[in-house]
């Protein structure tokens, strides 16, 4: 019998009923024209830069974040508001910005300018209400009830607790109200039987003193691609997530916020299928007679305290995130049946009907993570600067950030073996049964001090300083059990080979300078240069080529960020348009290639062979946007990207060592662009009707290091077309309309032996369409 791969979870039942007592919403707060966004309590100004909104050319929107270029995405002044849904919304509006999806939700990975790491060690940094995700597994979760996600490119140096390589996601969440009782609901109807709702109440407890809000969701779709063995979706996905808040403001100089939120998802298995079998057959998985399951919950509460004194501001923001993964998966992805049964904690065992030989393998995989974080963020007063002299003055601001991280993972891999060419003794037959146990135990703990300033000279030209220390310290432990069992005629032969790497721990340092200066040609035209660093610490774990080569080590990933850049406006047009040529020195990166000789190696969810190498990334970016009629808006945005290794660069691959210089980085597309329009016809009685297009332009990209394999350039088409009161609103909408077939990522896998080695990869989505209506009171 097939494993159910959707167990029962009381917050399916609880959280649907909850919502159904109260409405809710989960929709995005827009900004209404002429009335700006109120700001999160703890928020640093990098957050300036809204993903759907096209932000004014400010003065600190350059200075807080040089890296980041204007969002484009229409919002303010029309009659629809840009949802806040998907991640890969950012991709459309941020040159440069490319997600890699994956079949597994927590799988997907954000890429900036040719940078985004593993999923395990992401070079982009998501930050969820002020707390930095140091995981991937608790990063990409559903965007609900958010007010504002930014996209900041490049390394941040001193703009955000942490720093990174790629660049920042900075996603907060609309505060409570303390005037007004308000309610908003939305359902969404689509293919692949997609069903959601998600809704929002809001409601001062004490007003003008304390609010509160709950948000809720459910959402539930059939997988996209199919197991030809038995007709069965494999990728379905289903999850409830919640957020609750409460506003507390004692005193205009003081604000207390706190925000839980949850997420609960019990989704299928994965679509994984041959490359070329993927490119004859699209969304058709690989044939498997076990399907399994993938189960994700995670958990986050954060303080934020703001107290804005008269010579300083001072912003505490404390964050605990909790999340838990369980997956089952056949591993070597074959259709067979039950045969015999092994005593002990394997599986039945299996054999093909077909083949004289077989192997068959089941992997589980469980991990857990606990992280706590405090950071302390002191400024100087808003819109007070320091001022130096008549023509000189200062804007300052400094933090320290503590973070500790627990880590644990267990992989379970029941592996056998069964020759059945040669004839059975009696009732026995040639079988060899494997049972290989792995754990690791992590323990991260760092210390962050930064410190920046911001010099003005004659109000146009500023000066911009800064530098950060960082120290991180991991104790590593892990261990590897197999039990083996081999059957030949009446001998039943028992082996048991035990490994353990005993606790060690590595720590380290780095101080990172950055520096910029901006000028202000004309009120509505500036320049800047700017030269940053990144830091990314990574970890190194592999069992090896055999039992006694493990191999563990923890280490950092330093690049060097110049920028040269140009941001204006034409008021009269209107026309916002900014141009960016960026050069990263990249150093020791870490290059992951899957190697099936590794299948039980447990951090990176499966076997890998791991390297080091420097490399080079290099491109233009730009974007533009133009509004030729008040009810009509045109935006795009461009960029080129090259980003290679160097000369010498080396990784291992199948326990030989190969060149990869000259080669490009995985999943850095030579170039993506969007283009877009929307179109609002204000109607009588309070209507409106709008229709918008976007067309995504993604160029080819490799899968791994090697080059060995690509996806050619593609297209993506998105509309919508709906008509919105003050009150209620309804939307159709299609993503990937011409259901454009292309291959989203893959990996190297062999079966058996070296000699027989492919690429194993996922179809990325294929035409979703449906209808969306909502409701405000």
């Amino acid at each position: 019998m097939i494993p159910s791969h959707r167990p029962f979870s009381p917050t399916r039942l609880i959280l649907p009923c909850l919502m159904a007592m109260s409405p809710l919403s989960m929709t995005a707060q827009e900004t209404q024209p002429g009335q700006p966004a109120p700001k999160p309590a703890a928020a640093p100004p990098a957050q300036q830069a809204a993903l759907t909104a096209p932000s004014p050319l400010t003065l600190s929107l350059i200075l807080d974040s040089l890296r980041n270029l204007p969002a484009l995405m229409p919002q303010a002044g029309s009659a629809e508001p840009r949802v806040m849904r998907p991640l890969s919304d950012a991709t459309q509006s941020t040159p440069g910005a490319w997600l890699r999806h994956g079949s597994l939700r927590q799988d997907s990975t954000f890429f900036l300018r040719g940078l985004g790491g593993s999923v395990s060690n992401p070079y982009v940094t998501t930050y969820l209400d002020g707390v930095p995700q140091l995981h991937g597994y608790s990063a990409n979760v559903e965007l609900l009830d958010g007010e504002e996600a930014s996209v900041l490119t490049g390394p941040q140096g001193t703009a955000l607790p942490r720093n990174s390589l790629g660049g920042a996601l900075w996603i907060t969440s609309r505060r409570p109200s303390l005037t007004n009782f308000e309610g908003e609901m939305e359902s969404t109807y689509g293919n692949y039987n997609l069903y959601e709702f998600r809704g929002r109440v809001t409601t001062p407890l004490i007003r003008d003193q304390l609010g509160f809000s709950f948000a809720g969701g459910y959402q539930e779709r059939d997988g996209f691609s199919e197991n030809p063995a038995t007709g069965h979706d494999l990728d379905s996905r289903s999850a409830s997530f919640g957020k609750a808040q409460f506003l507390w403001t004692p005193d205009p100089a003081l604000e207390v916020r706190l925000i839980i939120t949850g997420e609960s998802a019990r989704d299928g298995d994965d679509a994984l299928n041959r490359l070329d079998a993927l490119r004859r057959t699209s969304h058709q998985g690989s044939a498997r007679d076990l399907e399994g399951y993938s189960n994700r919950d995670v958990l986050q509460p954060t303080l934020q305290i703001t107290y804005h004194g008269e010579h300083f501001d001072l912003t505490s923001t404390t964050g605990y995130t909790w999340w838990e993964t369980d997956r089952l998966v056949d591993q070597d992805r074959s259709a067979e049946f039950p045969l015999g049964y092994v005593s002990g904690p394997g599986p039945a065992l299996r054999v093909r009907v077909d083949r004289s030989d077989t192997t068959f393998q089941q992997l589980r995989n469980r991990a857990e993570q606990h992280t706590f974080t405090q950071a302390l963020r002191l400024s100087n007063p808003a819109d007070t600067p320091v001022i130096l002299s008549d023509s000189v003055k200062m804007a300052w601001h400094a933090g320290a950030v503590f973070h500790h991280t627990d880590h644990e993972q267990q992989t379970n891999l029941h592996q056998a073996e069964a020759d059945l060419s040669t004839p059975p003794p009696g009732f026995f037959f040639p079988l060899d049964a494997q049972n290989i146990n792995t754990a690791t135990q992590m323990e991260t703990t760092g210390i962050t001090t930064y410190l920046q300033g911001t010099f003005t000279f004659r109000e146009r030209l500023h000066l911009q300083t800064g530098l950060r220390w960082d120290y991180e310290r991991q104790r590593f432990e892990g261990s590897q059990l197999l039990t083996a069992l081999s059957i030949v005629g009446p001998i039943v032969p028992f082996a048991y080979y035990p490994l353990t790497i005993a606790a060690t721990s590595r720590h380290l340092q780095s101080f990172t300078p950055e520096a910029a200066l901006t000028f202000e040609l004309t009120p509505d035209l500036l320049t800047y240069i700017s030269f940053t660093g990144g830091r990314q610490p990574q970890t190194t774990f592999d069992y090896g080529n055999a039992w006694d080569d493990a191999h563990y080590d923890y280490n950092q990933a330093r690049s060097w960020n110049y920028e040269w850049g140009l941001q204006g406006r034409v008021r009269q047009a209107p026309v916002s348009y900014s141009l960016a040529l960026f050069y990263s020195d990249l150093r020791n990166l870490q290059v992951n290639t899957s190697d099936p000789t590794h299948s039980s190696s447990p951090y990176f969810n499966g076997g890998v062979s791991v390297g080091h190498a420097d490399a080079s990334a290099y491109g233009l970016e730009t974007a533009l946007a133009w509004s030729p009629l008040p009810c009509w808006q045109l935006y795009g945005q461009a960029a080129l990207t090259q980003a290679t290794y160097r000369r010498g660069s080396m990784e291992t691959v199948f326990i030989e060592r190969h060149s990869i210089s000259g080669h490009q980085l995985a999943y850095s597309p030579d170039y993506t662009a969007t283009v877009g329009t929307l179109f609002t016809w204000k109607l009588p009685h309070s209507l409106s009707l709008y229709a918008g297009a976007d067309v995504q332009f993604i160029g080819p990209y490799h899968f791994d290091a090697t080059n060995q394999a690509a996806q050619d350039a593609f297209t993506l088409t998105h509309f919508r077309l709906g008509i919105r009161h003050r009150n209620w609103f309804a939307e159709a909408f299609a993503q990937n309309a011409f259901d454009t077939e292309y291959v989203s990522s893959a990996h190297l896998y062999a079966e058996n032996t070296y000699a027989d080695t492919y690429y194993l990869g996922e179809s990325g989505p294929p035409a979703t369409f449906g209808l969306r209506v909502g409701l405000r009171f």
